[in-house]
């Protein structure tokens, strides 16, 4: 974000396939099933949180698909970014220390998945294309 070019341009162009509208159109399937089933497990005639239900959901499942990130584990990545720009006492982390330890964490874990995407046959997806 707060790079220029020529460095910019090469980080860009090796992340853009993963972005590029058509391969974004080879997932508006798998997008519209996605917000279908979100939508259909909401609840009727009760309220909800929609951010949590639906916004926060989709995020993350998509960001797992387009990182290649273990869709198991999907809640990390919308987990990791509240932990890095949200306040102290907000989010589950009520000290900097227990930040900084969270992000420790997130740091072992992606570098664990572009290790073993760099050891690994090339896949669509950016963790994949970075290794």
């Amino acid at each position: 974000i707060a790079m220029d070019p020529p460095k910019h341009d090469v980080q860009r162009k090796t992340v853009t396939p993963i972005v590029a509208p058509e391969n974004l159109a080879k997932l508006e399937g798998l997008i519209r099933q996605r917000t279908q089933n979100a939508l259909d497990a909401l609840p009727v005639g009760e309220t909800f949180n929609w951010v949590e239900r639906v916004s926060i959901n989709l995020t993350a499942q998509m960001l797992a698909t387009l990182f290649g990130f273990p869709f198991e584990d999907r809640t990390k990545l919308t987990h990791w970014s509240d932990v890095t720009t949200c306040e102290l006492g907000t989010c589950g982390v009520e000290t900097e220390e227990q930040r900084i330890k969270e992000i420790q964490e997130c740091g072992a874990y992606m570098t664990k998945l572009f290790n073993e995407r760099a050891n690994s046959d090339p896949q669509p997806d950016l963790l994949s294309m970075l290794a």
